[in-house]
């Protein structure tokens, strides 16, 4: 076959164009019947001499061919006869006698069809007078002149009785069978709570809800960090544990997921997950130390964190391309709303509960979840035994320890000099050889955990490497924004996540816009190199804030924050996976998601080493000036010294309550200006982004 032809198609781009799925040319080539060529990340690529054939092939198939004989066709060798090809003379005669009894098979089923048609007419001709009496009695006729025509059938019908008795019987049979399909039209009403309603109309809104669960997880956990902190009567930096417990525990359970779906199928494990991610949930809101907190999120993090990549491929495989856009439409929008609901209600929780609200809310929800998921997903993906993969036990185990052992480098690395430290040293080098040969093990083995070979495709790894910038900005914008409105501007809790959450919501609306007008622009390269600067251009609006910012001069940044994940996110995820069929597919929605936990936990940890560390600075820096010899500082000790006595303190009362009050000021203006810091290092982070996509020529 020639492979001369410019125009180069996927397997679900293949798919499309022929009307089957990407598992049926699979098939067919893996029967011999056709070789594609392929990509260097080793995918299938279809030419039009592909096309053709497998055209050809199911033309034969849908005729009645047996695959055997269609395969003896097409495979059946050419032998060289005067400069040209043809078939021998004992080819042509067993192809001949196929291609006979096939032949004979379809006139066999035309002449079928001739009698089912002729009696299907009769049979319509009988019942054609009745139709007409009830139309004509529904139209106000009276019955003695409307009973005519019924009549005239009747007599009619006794006549052909008595002339051939024997057809009574086969009469009989055929309006029977015809009451029985005007009976099965006439479909029941089916109740609105049904497991078919919730298997139909219902499935892509629970498949959407429990990815909405996992980001309203997320978004919780980052933005009330330093509360979360506080219940437990530890640090910020302490909380980083927590963090990184989850992200381990997160990628652990993608790296499994695939292991427990063809032991319990989709609709079991999604059902477990949520089940056990809310206990996760019970258990976290039971903590009194950060140690226990770490366990119980990393619980959490195993079961949850498995789920946007669970869900996001059963609306791959589950829906045809026609309903396809429906169901992520779904998907997309209880993203944005669970990010953006995320502050709103956490506010409202820590404002009137305490910290331990934060992860109680979720647990009934939960329950919820994994109710609804027994009762409206599919009972899909599992497999019979001999069919499963491996557990990869030791390569599993060597990948935890290896994460495990990088995870508490980054975390001491903030405490100790990298390279006075032995003990981190030994550390990262066997972290990183462990990773290497797990990848090496991975890449390899027949049946992996997760294939890796997407990795070969440059779009692939272009697509994975903007989604590390966009999940690096947005977790370290919602954490920075929690610690400038409430540590800098002194703004209540319910406050804070009220105007983040509102801002957040009337952000999300613009979601409505892309997805109808995202298709008129071609070239989705500048919308996300737009997002980018826009995300610079908020934070350089956070660095512009003065210590009395009111709620007018925040919403604008607010505003333009929200509307990263429609900048950035939707057009990277429309040209990252467009490329891959279903399985492919599964193994690369997996790898991002490995990267999205690791790059936000990655977050977290720095921004909280950084915060720490200009919040070291500032602090001294502004107690220089925190002492008897600085005029400033005498007057203002002596101000508020005065306004407690006038207030009925006693001097020695009022002199402690303006030092404390000083000291609060102090402390309010060093997280001020540490935010400030912390804004400008995301400006960096976000024009580091935009110069990176702009210069990649894989994404148009």
């Amino acid at each position: 076959m020639s492979k001369d032809s410019p125009t180069l198609l996927t397997v679900r781009d293949a798919a499309e164009r022929l009307g089957v799925t990407p598992r049926t040319l699979k098939y067919y080539e893996e029967r011999g019947l056709v070789s594609p060529t392929r990509s260097e990340g080793r995918y299938r690529l279809y030419d039009e001499d592909d096309l053709k054939r497998f055209g050809r092939i199911l033309r034969l198939r849908s005729l009645g061919f047996s695959l055997h004989s269609v395969t003896e066709m097409l495979k059946r060798p050419l032998e060289s006869v005067d400069g040209g090809h043809r078939y021998s003379t004992e080819s042509l005669q067993q192809i001949h006698d196929a291609i006979e009894q096939q032949v004979a098979a379809l006139d066999a089923r035309i002449e079928s069809v001739r009698r089912e048609l002729k009696e299907a007419q009769k049979l319509r001709a009988e019942l054609s007078p009745d139709l007409d009496y009830l139309k004509r009695r529904l139209a106000g006729e009276n019955g003695g002149v409307a009973r005519t025509a019924p009549q005239r059938a009747r007599q009619g019908t006794q006549r052909d009785i008595f002339e051939t008795g024997q057809r009574t019987g086969q009469r009989h049979a055929g309006r029977v069978h015809a009451g029985r399909i005007l009976m099965s039209t006439a479909s029941p009403r089916v109740s609105l709570f049904s497991v078919e309603k919730l298997r139909g109309d219902f499935f892509p809104w629970v498949l959407a809800v429990v990815t909405g669960l996992d980001y309203f997880d997320n978004s919780i956990f980052s933005f009330f960090t330093s509360y979360i902190a506080g219940g437990i009567n530890a640090s910020p930096d302490e909380l980083v544990w927590a963090s990184s417990a989850y992200a381990v525990a997160a990628v652990l359970g993608i790296l499994q997921q695939q292991w427990w779906v063809e032991r319990f199928g989709y609709r079991r494990y999604v059902a477990g997950c949520m089940l056990l991610y809310a206990a996760g949930a019970v258990a976290a809101a039971l903590c009194e130390s950060s140690i226990e907190l770490a366990f119980a999120r990393g619980f959490q993090g195993y079961f949850i964190g498995p789920m946007m990549g669970t869900c996001r491929i059963l609306i791959q495989m589950s829906f045809k391309p026609q309903q396809r856009p429906a169901a992520t439409r779904a998907f997309l929008i209880l993203i944005v709303l669970s990010s953006a609901l995320a502050p709103l209600i956490g506010g409202q929780l820590v404002g009137h509960f305490d910290w331990r609200a934060l992860f109680a809310c979720t647990a009934p929800v939960g329950v919820l979840f994994a109710v609804l998921a027994l009762l409206a997903l599919p009972d899909s993906g599992n497999r019979l035994p001999e069919e499963r993969g491996s557990a990869h036990f030791w390569p599993y185990v060597l990948f935890a320890l290896a994460q495990g052992a990088l995870q508490i480098v980054m975390q001491q690395v903030r405490f100790q000099l990298f390279s006075a430290s032995p003990g981190l040293i030994l550390l990262s080098v066997a972290g990183i050889v462990a990773l290497g040969w797990f990848a090496y093990h991975q890449w390899h083995h027949p049946a992996p955990l997760v294939r890796l070979h997407a990795l070969r495709e440059k779009v692939f790894q272009v697509g994975l490497v903007l989604y590390m910038f966009y999940y690096y900005i947005s977790t370290v914008f919602s954490y920075l924004i929690s610690r400038f409105l409430e540590s800098g501007l002194g703004y209540p809790v319910e406050n804070t996540g009220q105007l983040v959450g509102t801002t957040s919501l009337i952000s999300a609306s613009a979601l409505f816009v892309y997805l109808r007008y995202a298709k008129l622009l071609p070239r989705k390269k500048w919308i996300i190199v737009s997002g980018f600067a826009v995300a610079a251009f908020a934070a350089a609006l956070m660095t512009r804030m003065s210590p009395g910012a009111g709620e007018a001069a925040l919403m604008l940044p607010l505003l333009s924050r929200g509307l990263l994940l429609l900048f950035i996110v939707l057009p990277v995820a429309n040209l990252t996976f467009k490329i891959f069929a279903i399985e492919e597919f599964s193994h690369g929605y997996r790898l991002k998601n490995i990267v999205r936990q690791l790059t936000m936990s990655f977050a977290t940890a720095s921004v909280i080493i950084v915060e720490q560390h200009r919040q070291a600075l500032h602090e001294t820096r502004l107690a220089e000036f925190v002492n008897p010899y600085n005029p400033v500082f005498q007057n203002s000790l002596a101000t508020l010294t005065k306004g407690f006595a006038a207030a009925g303190r006693s001097p020695s009362e009022a002199h402690s309550l303006a030092l404390v009050e000083l000291s609060r000021s102090v402390a309010q203006q060093a997280s001020f200006l540490t935010s400030l810091d912390g804004f400008y290092f995301l400006i960096g982070v976000a024009i580091c982004g935009g110069l990176f996509a702009a210069w990649q020529k894989q994404i148009d």
